[in-house]
This record gives structure tokens, sequence and C-alpha cells, in this order.
């Protein structure tokens, strides 16, 4: 069965001659994945290009240039590339970044898988039948998303969540707050691109404390930026893939962030939070209130406000 992405990608491909497309999409979302397999067939026809590549384009159909974050200045180079087509009619450049490059580039983002996809991926891991509990329960917390549901598939197995009897898989439910550390250090890699204290690593770790109507403005006096330089950060992040408008690109993306931050930073950035959304009278989440580590009687005059509220 092919996914939804897939099926967009064999449609470009059936006019794809003189063209450079971008397939683009948050980290670990599978992209070079996709190209890798549509190209597999095709390998003989396809030139693999970084910048340290000094080859000729002549006898080959494809161009394949990958992981343009990596790149310093990628998208300067792709656009480069990209113009050369015109001396190759018959050839197409594909490339993979966090986000969609300008013209000529055909831009397609590249989806989270959706359940019916999501399953026959964990399926062949474990080579045999899966409870169908382990296979919902690990949707639901990953979204679609390849990498964090194989990360969660493998921790819930090394954990005992997920063991096998030598005929059959079983499962049980993993607590609350289960969260496998490799996905933290994945969100933590992607992210350490940033120094502690600049715009963009205040931006994105007070996003994954902020609720979603949080407007502009407020959100860039909780981390005490310019409102313009708080748009450029955010700007970045999402060229990043890290953000998805003023939100973490993915609620594993949010609480990666969070668990990643000293306690003194996440009480920090809980009290701005909150100073600022009662200065707009906006009520705070019930995390919120616990993560500001407030003296006892402000915790309980915030949380008797929240359950009037809930009424």
């Amino acid at each position: 069965m092919q996914s939804s992405g897939q099926q967009h990608l064999e449609h470009l491909e059936q006019n794809s001659a003189g063209r450079a497309f971008c397939l683009w999409g948050m980290p670990g979302i599978g992209k070079s994945h996709a190209l890798e397999g549509k190209f597999r067939l095709l390998a003989p026809q396809v030139l693999r290009l970084n910048p340290t590549t000094d080859a000729s384009w002549n006898g080959f159909s494809i161009v394949v240039l990958e992981d343009l974050h990596l790149i310093p200045d990628g998208k300067s180079w792709a656009l480069e590339q990209a113009a050369k087509l015109e001396n190759y009619p018959g050839l197409t450049l594909w490339t993979t970044h966090r986000s969609p490059l300008p013209p000529p580039f055909v831009n397609l983002e590249w989806p989270a898988l959706n359940r019916l996809e999501t399953d026959p991926l964990l399926k062949t891991q474990l080579k045999a039948l899966t409870p169908p509990e382990a296979l919902e329960w690990i949707y639901s917390r990953t979204l679609g998303h390849p990498q964090f549901a194989l990360e969660y598939l493998r921790y819930l197995s090394r954990q005992g969540f997920l063991w096998s009897d030598g005929t059959h898989w079983r499962w049980r439910n993993p607590p609350e707050h289960f969260f496998p550390p490799t996905v933290e250090a994945l969100v933590q890699g992607w992210t350490r691109i940033f120094t502690a204290q600049s715009p963009e690593k205040r931006v994105l770790e007070s996003a994954a404390l902020l609720p979603e109507d949080a407007d502009e403005k407020l959100r860039a006096s909780v981390v005490d930026l310019p409102l313009e330089r708080w748009k450029a950060a955010r700007d970045t992040l999402e060229r990043e893939g890290l953000l998805r408008g003023m939100q973490p690109s993915h609620p594993l993306m949010g609480e990666g962030i969070l668990r990643g931050l000293s306690s003194e930073a996440h009480t920090h950035y809980s009290r701005k939070i909150l100073s600022a959304l009662e200065a707009a009278g906006v009520q705070p989440t019930p995390a919120l209130v616990s993560g500001a580590r407030l003296d006892a009687s402000h915790t309980l005059e915030l949380y008797s406000r929240l359950a009037q509220e809930a009424r």
C-alpha cells in the first residue's frame, strides 16, 4: 500500500523532466527515506550531490541534494544547482529540506503517516502479531511521526511493556508520563544548533509552555525580545522545522524541549508566562501553575480560579 506522500511523489514524477523539487518537513519525518525508496531501482541514473562533489551531470536523469539544513548556506547552493537545469532539459533535481524553497523549486511537504501506514511500519519491526492496543497507544503518542514511533516501540519493548512469550507479543499499559530517553535525545540534538541564551532557544523553550492562543506580543514579552526580533527568531525556528506557526512542530517535540530544561529555567519561564497571562486577563493552565512553584497561598488562589472557570 502506498502512502499519500508516495502517491503525490508519483504524480509529480509524471511531468518532472527539467524541474526542481523540494521534499520538506520537520526533522525525522522520513524525507530522505522517501527519496531513497523512490529511486532505489534507478540507482545507476541517480547522482547524489554535495558541495564537495565535482561531478558531471551527463549520463544521469536525476540529481539528488539531501539534507540542505546540514550544508552551510544550503538554500543558495540548491538554487545554484537548480539554475543548471536549463543546460540539462531531460534531468530532474530533487532535494530535501526542513522548510520550503523559493522558485524554481516545486515544494511538497512530506506528511506524517496515518494510522493505516504506521501499523505496518511497527509490525515489520516485530515480525509477529502485534497487540492492537499497543499500535493504538503508540500512534496516539507519536501521531504518525515514523522516527518517534520506532523509538517508542523499542523502548516499550526494552522496558517490558511490550514483550513476547515466544509465540505472541503481549502488552500492558505504561505509566502516564512514559517518555523514551532516545526521543528526548533526538529533540535535544535537533535544537543544539542554538546556544542556551540565543533568542531562538528562548523562543523555542517558551513555546513549549505557552498556550496555543497566546499572541505574538505576549510571546515576545515572555522572552524579553522586541516583537520584530521575536518574529525573526520564530521564522528561523520554522525554517529548521522545530516550530509550526507559534507552537512546537509536534507535541513530542515540545515535551522533549521541556524535559531538557533545568528546573530553574522551567520555573523562570512558568513565572514569566503566568505574569504575562495575568496581565492579559488570560487564564493559565494547571501545568503552568505547578511549574511556577509559587508560594502556597498564591498557588491555591490560582487553582481556585481555574476551578471556578471550569464550572
